[in-house]
């Protein structure tokens, strides 16, 4: 099978790069592999006893009758997420080699064959009953496949030892597939994870050339399926159920399972803010922007990665904060006693991997909420009042207190990256002309004979705004941002201070909210910093 769009074989004399056919190589297996998956994926659910099974909500415990065909479920949802995962590693390549949209082909097929239908409605039946996927004892499982693949690493002496280790961690998995308490929970991951992961192809179609409308017919037959099975308005509701039953049990909410929730909110986000196709005009849009901003942010705060925004959501998440740190502090208490004997390598491997979820959620969270609220401002510029029914359900988005909380954190955050880059510039400056080793400054200006060119860079904002920033691993997820992510963020700087000047506009006229935390001490402050920044 040849991908769509694919060039012709090279000619017998050509001299292209191994690594090229290489990489287009590894890309067509992960195109068949996806496909072929799916297509299993989807027969699975299509005959008359299962469509009528997805009307009502799953029976527990599982009966035996109907694991196999949750196992195997389970098993295509999983291929399909590694073979898409793989897809997109290679799509830069592929594209590089002229192949404008390498995975529409893929999308197409998963629009008009109904794996992306089933996947939604799996997702829609498994998160009716949010108690019967049994998500505590999930993430322990996975918590515990993670530290043992770590352990076996660390220990592992050569390749045969290398070898077991590999073994005994799939041996564990699939112990972990085949128990029935968590046959529900492994299904709700996988299908979670596969949805994610081709909403995630999905948006490789935006920066791509179109020059006949191909992607944007396949965007939006995707996002009609998507918008009309209704999924992204349970979505915050689900969100809100898993923060609570992870603390309430004594698990950390770092983990594998609430990481593919928040990444699939996100990407869901993403989608229909950048492509909204009339979709932001509904009534519904901007009441489910409003509540997953609120649960995105919850969940950061009870994750310990977020500083608590001014609002409303605050106190809830504090609560669970606190309600988390004592149950894993008697959990800790009792099993005090084998962590001694653990070695320090595995400890350091898994804190690893901990630090990996912590990045990718804090990455998610920011980039979910962010896309709302630029798409709130798109809306909101143009217009002189809110004189529509969409126009006012946005502007009551924009001026809630955990949204203006948010944007405060992001520019905080923002201020800091500016900072950074100004400092870059004025090295790259003095690198370039050496000979300039003393500021050349008129005689009234003038401070010193001897004066050296770094004093005049301006100091670290972050002391100023520790008091806004949104906590260490948002500073380590930006840390991590590629150049043009980087770029990007700093050219929503503008963007989100025009939120937070809307934000205060409407606060003042409506006497029924708030405007503390956008006029509050440290709002000022980070006003001036930023002001500092751009005169720089």
């Amino acid at each position: 099978m040849r991908m769509a769009g694919a060039r012709a074989p090279a000619a017998p004399g050509s001299t292209e790069p191994d690594a090229v056919l290489h990489e287009l190589q590894l890309y067509e297996d992960a195109l068949c592999a996806s496909a072929e998956a799916a297509g299993i994926l989807n027969s699975l659910w299509k005959k008359p006893q299962q469509v009528k099974l997805l009307r009502r909500p799953p029976a527990y415990p599982c009966c035996a009758k109907l694991a196999p065909l949750l196992l195997k479920t389970t098993h295509k949802a999983a291929q399909i997420t590694e073979a898409v995962q793989a897809m997109l590693t290679c799509s830069d390549q592929v594209k590089a080699q002229g192949i404008a949209s390498p995975a529409q082909s893929f999308l197409d097929g998963c629009c008009a064959k109904g794996t992306l239908s089933t996947l939604l409605q799996l997702l829609l039946w498994l998160q009716h009953r949010a108690e019967v996927l049994q998500l505590p004892a999930l993430a322990v499982q996975h918590n515990n496949v993670t530290d043992g693949s770590a352990a076996a690493a660390a220990s592992s002496g050569g390749g045969s030892s290398s070898s077991c280790s590999s073994s005994s961690s799939s041996n564990s998995r699939s112990s972990s597939i085949s128990d029935t308490s968590l046959r529900y929970g492994e299904l709700w991951l996988a299908v979670t994870s596969a949805l994610g992961a081709v909403l995630d192809c999905a948006l490789t179609l935006k920066a791509a050339d179109d020059a006949n409308g191909e992607q944007e017919k396949t965007l939006l037959q995707l996002l009609q399926l998507l918008i009309q099975s209704g999924l992204q308005l349970h979505l915050p509701e689900f969100l809100g159920q898993a923060v609570k039953l992870l603390p309430a049990s004594g698990q950390r909410l770092v983990c594998r399972p609430l990481s593919a929730a928040v990444k699939l909110m996100r990407v869901i986000a993403v989608l229909l803010t950048s492509h909204p196709f009339g979709y932001s005009d509904s009534a519904s849009f901007w009441p489910w922007a409003e509540d997953t901003v609120r649960q995105l942010l919850i969940c950061g705060v009870a994750a310990g990665l977020l500083q608590p925004p001014a609002g409303g959501s605050a106190a809830e998440a504090a609560a669970l904060l606190r309600r988390a740190a004592s149950s894993r502090s008697s959990s800790n208490g009792s099993s005090s006693s084998s962590s001694r004997n653990d070695s320090s390598s595995s400890s350091s491997s898994a804190g690893e991997a901990v630090v990996a979820l912590q990045l990718q959620l804090c990455d998610d969270i920011s980039k979910g909420a962010e896309s709302l609220v630029a798409l709130a401002m798109r809306v909101m510029l143009p217009m002189r009042s809110g004189v529509t029914a969409s126009g006012k359900l946005c502007c009551h988005f924009i001026t809630q207190p955990e949204v203006t909380g948010f944007v405060l954190r992001l520019l905080a955050s923002r201020c800091l990256l500016l900072h950074k880059q100004h400092v870059q510039y004025q090295q790259q400056q003095q690198q370039q002309q050496p000979q300039r080793r003393r500021l050349r400054l008129r005689p009234r200006r003038q401070l010193g004979k001897c004066m050296r060119g770094d004093l005049l860079l301006l100091p670290s904002p972050q002391q100023q705004l520790a008091q806004l920033l949104p906590g260490d691993a948002f500073l380590a997820a930006d840390a991590a941002m590629s150049p043009a992510e980087v770029q990007q963020a700093i050219a929503d700087t503008t963007l989100l201070l025009a939120a937070l000047d809307i934000s205060v506009t409407m606060n003042s006229v409506d006497n029924s909210t708030t405007t503390a935390a956008a006029l509050s001490v440290p709002a000022l402050q980070l006003s001036m910093q930023l002001l500092r920044r751009a005169a720089a």
